[in-house]
């Protein structure tokens, strides 16, 4: 059998952190999606995409991404992240936690509100 790919592994440390962060000495878990890409830099070397398995909203996310990817290979510094309404995201089993984007005019992201137990009540959201 051959190779279909090279696999490489990084592994998240809770000590590796940018210069001016220090360990809080209760921290126990590791530091969530930014420090895992961080984790990552010696190995990246080309476009690539960020997967969470905590949630699917179907294939057209991943088409999407990929065509970005595609069309903006040799850019320097063009990102992207797919978003979906909220209320679609929303579980019938209890409260999620969502981060919600805040884009300007021209649809750039801006920022991003971690929002706890968000709630659906009546097909609704709620907190």
């Amino acid at each position: 059998m051959t190779d279909l790919c090279e696999i490489d592994y990084a592994f998240q440390e809770l000590d590796d952190l940018s210069e001016g962060f220090e360990l809080p000495a209760d921290r126990i878990k590791p530091w969530g999606n930014v420090q895992a890409v961080l984790a990552c830099k010696d190995i990246i070397h080309k476009p690539f995409a960020v997967i969470n398995a905590d949630d699917y909203y179907g294939k057209e996310a991943f088409v999407k991404v990929y065509d970005f990817l595609v069309e903006h290979a040799n850019d320097d510094l063009q990102y992207c992240m797919p978003g979906f309404v909220l209320k679609n995201t929303l579980s019938d089993q209890g409260g999620v936690l969502r981060g919600i984007c805040h884009v300007d005019e021209n649809g750039y992201l801006t920022d991003i509100t971690e929002t706890h137990n968000i709630i659906k009540i009546n097909d609704e959201l709620g907190r």
